[in-house]
């Protein structure tokens, strides 16, 4: 089945880049249908937390966040420069004082995610055998695999992308994104699901 889906997404983004030129380039509608994906599992996420169990829900919620702002570099648009990369807080693009506090920011939000995630470890744990029995948790876990496999694989994957283009003509990032747009439509259904399951 994620096979067929999968074929099924890359004609769809096949279809999209012929029709609107380069679909599938950084910043190309293929990525913002990526990001309005993410953003109604945010919206899912937030609205499930009414329900309990919510700690997968705010878990899952931060998460999508964090993707969101890697995937349109959010701060870049904010601020001018990418403020959650290392190189920010290393060079001297700003002040040592604007610098201190992005850092400790960055860090405080992950300290705060870790105490929230240590504190609610019981009902997370109840939440990892839905994870694997549950069809809603495989799709996650599907979805999300995807997206954390795409960006381990990324520059070996455009590499192969780039030689088969010579082959068979196609858009610059087709797979990437392609994959990536498979990976949030999975977890935007399996959030959707668990979140509709949550309501009986």
């Amino acid at each position: 089945m994620l096979l067929v889906t999968l074929a099924a997404i890359a004609m769809v983004a096949a279809a999209l880049a012929i029709a609107a030129g380069d679909a599938t380039r950084e910043g190309g509608i293929v990525e913002w249908a990526q990001v309005a994906l993410m953003t109604a599992t945010v919206v899912v996420a937030m609205v499930s937390v009414a329900r309990p169990p919510a700690a997968l829900d705010v878990l899952l919620a931060l998460g999508f966040v964090a993707a969101i702002r890697a995937e349109v570099d959010l701060d870049r648009w904010v601020f001018g420069v990418s403020i959650v990369d290392g190189k920010f807080l290393m060079t001297d693009a700003a002040p040592p004082a604007i610098r201190l506090l992005v850092g400790a920011m960055i860090a405080g939000l992950v300290v705060a995610t870790a105490i929230y995630a240590v504190s609610r470890r019981a009902e997370l744990r109840g939440e990892l055998p839905r994870l694997r029995r549950e069809p809603w948790g495989r799709a996650l876990l599907a979805g999300t695999l995807l997206i954390l496999l795409v960006q381990l694989v990324e520059r070996p994957l455009n590499f192969v992308e780039a030689s088969l283009s010579r082959v068979m003509p196609m858009p610059r990032w087709f797979f990437e994104e392609s994959m990536e747009l498979l990976g949030a439509a999975y977890c935007l259904l399996a959030v959707a699901q668990r979140a509709f399951a949550k309501r009986r």
